[in-house]
């Protein structure tokens, strides 16, 4: 995935490469698991916790962190 991403030079205000990264599957898991909305990935992201390892996120309260 983090080949993918647009590399991180340019602004400072821009996310850390890894917060990115988790991001980017995080809405790739969205997409696949047909989730309907970012507040409900949300949800399953707190709830569910392979889904949050996979995505790149040890800890649920680091999910509510990145994605708003």
């Amino acid at each position: 995935m983090e080949e993918l991403l647009p590399g991180t030079r340019g602004s400072a205000a821009r996310r850390p490469s890894e917060s990115r990264a988790a991001l980017a599957r995080a809405f790739l898991a969205k997409a696949v698991f047909d989730v309907p909305t970012t507040q409900a990935l949300v949800e399953r992201l707190r709830n569910d916790p392979a889904l949050r390892r996979l995505c790149g996120w040890e800890q649920a309260g680091a999910v509510l962190v990145h994605v708003r």
